[in-house]
This record gives C-alpha cells, structure tokens and sequence, in this order.
C-alpha cells in the first residue's frame, strides 16, 4: 500500500509569517482588487503556483508577487539534472537551495521538477554506455535529490517520456539503452528514497483526448498493474490562445479515476498570443485561464495550477516562440493582466460578484441552411447564449443555444430567410446584457461586406514517418477593403487525419477542410496578414501533404 500523498502529510512550512517576502523592500504591482490574492482566493487545499527563476529573486517586485500570490513554487531550472549533478556525484545544491528557503520564508510548498528528462541531463550521463551504468547514476542521483529535499511535497519523477508522433516511446538516450524500462525504475527509486512524496509523470500536448494522452493513459494503467508507485499525473498545459482543448476536463479525469492515481496537477500552464497583441486576444486569454482552472477545480483529485513563470518578461515563450507573445498573469512591467483578474475570481477572490460584460463585435456569416456567429470574448463568462428572433425587426429574441467558446453554427434553417441575433454571457453571479444585434439572411450572397479578396500560401514546417506539421498557413488580404472574416480550404490525402489545429477552425478531421478565422483574428486590413497551423497523423510510408490551399474571405 502507498503512503498518504504528502498533500496531507506536509502541505507548507510554518516559518514566518503568512505572505512575508524573502528580503523584499518595494511593493508589489497592485491587482485589480487590493482585497486578497490568488493564495488567500483558492480553496485551502487547493495550490496555486509559479515556476521561479533563480535570476529574477533579486528583483523586489519579482520576488514580492512570487511570495504573496502563490502558495507553491516550482524551480524552473534549478533542481534539474544539469545543474544539480554536473558532474559524477559532484552535487550543486545552491540553486535548488535558494527556491527551497524562498518557500520556507514564504510559507509555500515546493513542486520538484524533474529527476528523469532526455533534455538538460549532463553529456557525462548521456555518454554511459550500457543501462546498468545509466541506472546506477540514475538511482544515485534521484536517491541524491530526494535526500537533500526532504520536504519537497512532490515530484516529477520522470519527463516526456512520450514523443509527439503517433503515441511511441522518445527515442531518447534512456530509450536507447533501456528500453522504457528506465520508467519504472526512476519511481521506484523516488519511492525508496522518500515513502512518502507524490509521484508524477508530466508531459506537453496531452491536455487534450489525443494519441499521445492516450498512449500516456495505457502506460499509467500499466504501470500501476506492474506496482509501480506513481501515484500522480501531471499535464503542462503549453496552450495558444482560444485553443483551451474541449476534452480537458475529460481526459484530466480519465487519469483520476485510474486505481492509485491519488493528484492531477496542471504544470506548466501558459497561453500565448499571436503577435500583435491587442484588448480583444487579452479579454480571450482571460476567458482561456478562467476555463483552465475551473477544468482542474471540477476534478476532485487535481491538486493545483502551477504557470510556467510570474510576469511575461520571465517567459520563455518569447525565445521559443517568437511570433507569440504575452503568455502569464503579468506584462513585461509586473502590471496584472485581464487573465490575472480571471483566475482571482475564478477563485472566489476580488470584489467581483458582478456577472460578465455583455460579448462585443458579434457577426453573423450565413450559408444556405446555416448561419456562423462569433463575438469577442468576455472576461470572466464561463456560457454563452445565443438568442435569435425572427425578421429583421419585431418578433421576440429566444435561446436557441449555448456554447463555451466565442462562436456558434446555426443549422438545420430554412433559405433565404431573415434572423436577428443576440448573445449574452453568462457566470455565477447572473447574466449580462445582450450584444450588440446583427442581421443575416440564409441563401443570401448579397450581404458580404463589401470587396474582399485572400491568398492563403502553406509552407511544410516539418515532416515524419507517420506525419507532418503544416505552419504558417498565411492568410494574406489581397482586396481594397478590410475583411472581416475569412476561410481556407484544402484536401488531405486517403488515410490522412487532422489532430489538432491553431489559430483557426477546422470544419472536419479528415478528406476537404475548411479552416475559418477565430473571433481574434478574422479582420484583416488590405495587404494585412494572419497565420495559422495545424498537424496531421498519415499512414507509414506515406509522404503526401495536401496540394493547395484556396482563400475566401468578406
């Protein structure tokens, strides 16, 4: 049998006082309500966290939002193998030291990231030659690490031990001597050295029902049926704005109900914004971190949220992904963003018991039987209703629908008939005001406004055995007014399946797609441009990728 999770065994140090920052002078960026913040909002067993960089401690605002917002750090680097053991059984625990007495002095607990990682592991272990040799270091320096963190609550034991092309095991180094052997060992290991730590497994793209959390689901089922003591599975949470994954909540809780799994924990949350970023994407990045936390406040067994950072100045996404921007909870200037207000409130925090604005910029796309609406996202909405009356005027607006996301297809209409449509939003506290109305009539053509003309020109990003990326995909406005939305259309090959998409939405999985424009970036200036991306699962052997792509837009 298993030890109780250290939730309960040690959630936090009791060594100053609640909220006093490690050698702060300065104030903190002031939220957007002075009455609380995200660790005094969320519930007492529920861990708010931020990774920390050891470099940015000196800052005394840096290090004064890190202390009061949040009741759990991660070390973003520092307890990593690369700098803890740089060397055979040569240890460097001064980094890893400075996160652990910042968290004593702050009263928070501390999330160890990770033990086992193909990437950032010193050349001196990736040059072992035999597994023996690798498993001997291995069990050292976890046994290592785990002796000298006592207290640290929790573990990510081992990292992305999946790799990104249909569900197999990374051909990492481990991999190549061991096998996936290695796996079971790092928690074995872990467990001997602590009976009592929470065990985790973490990886990126698997926040959604897809191939590789599929593959993670089969391993975690196999690994517990083996008695391997992971008791907890950890997602990261990488995500682009307006693409928090339908399924989350589902496969989040897939992984809770598997027998032992005692955490869930969403590791490295970050939603990042295509550049230029303006109030609208703001408003959805909000919306995006609201649904993320209320996923993991509605699966009893997750634990926390840690964002991968405190203020976007720290990001990595900047280095990564340079035509992102903008992806945590503070700017560059330690100002709170919409998104901060968001999960404040998400967690019971702030003076906001008002229900969201009413949704801004509805429009209205008709086809023959259907009419397409989207609208700009209100912070703090977690449903959506959409109203229609009949006629361009008089009538009475009813409820036709609700959606989660900032848009909505009505079918099954009849042609070349009028309809006025509203939206509101809605969250606990009630319901807004209704948008701003708009007119759209089935069958009918004569309502695109005004000249409009795209390009839309694909460039393969990368390619495998089983697969491809397709990014950018840029969508370019070639006409003489500005357009307000646009779609692209393109066949996959036979055998061909869409897995995910960015930046656009797809109108199927697999044979002729048309990819329309998300409610952020549907207006395009003339000569002005967008992108978006997307990845496709193809038979072995198999090295087509689709032949065109043709633009729309009005």
């Amino acid at each position: 049998m298993e030890a109780t999770p250290a939730r309960r065994r040690v959630a936090f140090w009791l060594v100053v006082p609640l909220l006093v920052a490690v050698s702060v002078v300065g104030s903190v960026a002031s939220p957007a309500s002075a009455q609380t913040t995200l660790r005094q909002a969320a519930a007492d067993d529920f861990f708010v966290g931020a990774a920390l960089g050891n470099n940015f401690l000196s800052n005394p605002t840096y290090a004064n939002i890190a202390g009061s917002q949040f009741s759990s750090v991660t070390a973003e680097n520092s307890m990593k193998w690369d700098t803890t053991e740089p060397s055979p059984n040569q240890f460097n625990f001064g980094p890893g030291n400075q996160i652990v007495q910042f968290a004593q002095q702050n009263n928070q607990h501390v999330y160890g990231h990770t033990l086992v990682w193909h990437s950032q592991t010193p050349s001196w272990v990736q040059s072992l030659g035999s597994c023996d040799q690798l498993l001997s270091a291995m069990r050292n320096h976890i046994t290592a690490l785990l002796t000298q963190w006592p207290d640290v609550g929790r573990w990510d034991v081992v990292n992305e031990v999946i790799d990104d092309n249909g569900g197999q095991f990374r051909n990492s180094f481990w991999f190549q001597r061991c096998g996936s052997t290695y796996i079971a060992e790092a928690f074995r290991a872990a467990r001997q050295a602590d009976p009592d730590a929470v065990l985790c497994m973490n990886d990126y793209s698997i926040d959604g029902i897809n191939t590789k959390s599929d593959a993670y689901f089969q391993l975690v089922q196999q690994l517990r049926s083996q008695g391997v003591p992971i008791n907890c599975m950890s997602f990261q949470a990488h995500l682009i704005l307006g693409q928090v994954p339908s399924s989350m909540q589902q496969n989040l809780q897939r992984f809770a109900n598997i027998n032992g799994i005692d955490e869930i924990w969403i590791t490295e949350l970050d939603i990042r914004i295509p550049r230029p970023v303006d109030s609208q994407e703001l408003q959805q990045q909000a919306a995006d971190y609201r649904r993320v936390y209320e996923i993991c406040q509605n699966v009893p067994k997750c634990a926390g949220v840690t964002v991968w950072g405190v203020h976007d100045g720290q990001s990595w996404v900047d280095s990564t992904f340079p035509e992102f921007d903008s992806p945590l909870l503070w700017d560059d200037n330690f100002q709170p963003k919409p998104a901060f207000n968001a999960v404040l409130d998400q967690l019971g925090g702030g003076n906001n018991n008002q229900p969201p604005s009413a949704p801004t910029g509805l429009t209205a796309t008709a086809g023959e039987t259907n009419i397409q609406l989207t609208w700009n996202a209100s912070a703090g909405a977690t449903e959506y209703q959409i109203l229609r009356a009949p006629g361009a005027s008089g009538g009475t607006f009813t409820q036709v629908g609700t959606s989660t996301t900032t848009s909505f297809n009505d079918t099954g209409l009849p042609t070349n008939t009028t309809f006025r449509y509203q939206v509101t939003a809605s969250n606990a506290n009630g319901t807004s005001q209704p948008s701003n109305t708009v007119v759209a009539t089935t069958g009918d053509d004569s309502q695109t406004p005004g000249p409009g003309g795209c390009t839309a020109a694909a460039t393969v990003q990368t390619e495998w055995g089983e697969g491809y990326v397709i990014q950018p995909v840029l969508v370019t406005n070639t006409g003489t007014s500005t357009v307000t939305s646009w779609e692209v259309s393109f066949t996959l090959p036979a055998g061909h399946t869409l897995v995910n998409m960015w930046n656009a939405q797809p109108s199927g999985t697999t044979g002729t797609i048309t990819a329309e424009n998300m409610s952020y970036n549907g207006t395009l200036a003339p000569n002005s441009n967008t992108n978006f991306g997307f990845q496709v699962n193809r038979p072995s052997g198999d090295t087509s990728t689709p032949a065109s792509f043709s633009c729309s837009a009005s």
